[in-house]
């Protein structure tokens, strides 16, 4: 077959540049790389082999996708509704102030909520309890307008202010302090509050500012999904 195939090119022979291989071209236009050695291949054959190698060779760098953000729909808040979640506790968390007194045990502050859809407007009230008879002393007094601000997990914050249902009972006896407060949600603050877990809540007490760790980080957003 070589020899048939000699006698059918065109010589117009071109030397590769190692002098090791001849390229001829055939009378239907292709060409061929001789070698010394007697045997031949298509050109078009070996360009592949080696196109094919490289890509074997070389795999395609890995991306790791992005996710887009998520923007932030319009949420449907049923008007008509006159409903209050049940409670539940979302933290236990120790308060730097008390556990300097305390100890970490005894100076704990307890949140539990509940949220409120009173005919579309959207609330959600506080109850901390701590293990001593006056927490006036440490704290201050509980008042309308102190800061609440929430971090989610996007890094996004929900900051409102105690405005509705401010109360305060201490109950000597049994050594145990309740502040009550509720905020009132705007829909853009339900709206973050739904697509996020909440991590921490930041008070701005009146006489100190504390930080606490949520335990029950989807516990906001259920209570939503119960009354919007």
């Amino acid at each position: 077959m070589r020899y048939i195939l000699l006698l059918s090119v065109l010589f117009a022979f071109a030397f590769s540049s190692n002098s090791q291989t001849v390229k001829a071209i055939t009378q239907h236009g292709e060409t061929v790389v001789l070698y010394e050695n007697g045997t031949w291949k298509y050109e078009k054959d070996i360009t592949q082999s080696n196109s094919t190698s490289v890509t074997a060779e070389t795999p395609a760098p890995v991306t790791t996708p992005v996710a887009p953000a998520v923007a932030l729909g319009k949420v449907e808040i049923d008007a008509s509704k006159e409903v209050t979640a049940d409670k539940i506790e979302i933290c236990n968390a120790v308060s730097k102030k008390l556990s300097r007194f305390f100890g970490e045990e005894k100076g704990r502050v307890r949140c539990s909520a509940t949220a409120t859809n009173s005919k579309g407007k959207i609330s959600l009230n506080f109850e901390f309890m701590m293990q001593l008879g006056d927490a006036n002393r440490y704290f201050g007094y509980t008042t309308k307008d102190r800061s609440m601000t929430l971090e989610l997990t996007d890094g996004s914050t929900v900051t409102t202010t105690f405005t509705e249902n401010i109360e305060e009972k201490f109950i000597e006896k049994w050594n145990v302090s309740y502040y009550k407060a509720s905020v009132i949600l705007s829909e853009q603050d339900v709206a973050k509050l739904l697509q996020n877990n909440t991590l921490r809540m930041t008070i701005d007490w009146k006489k100190l500012e504390e930080e606490y760790q949520i335990d029950d980080v989807d516990g906001i957003k259920t209570l939503l999904k119960e009354v919007i």
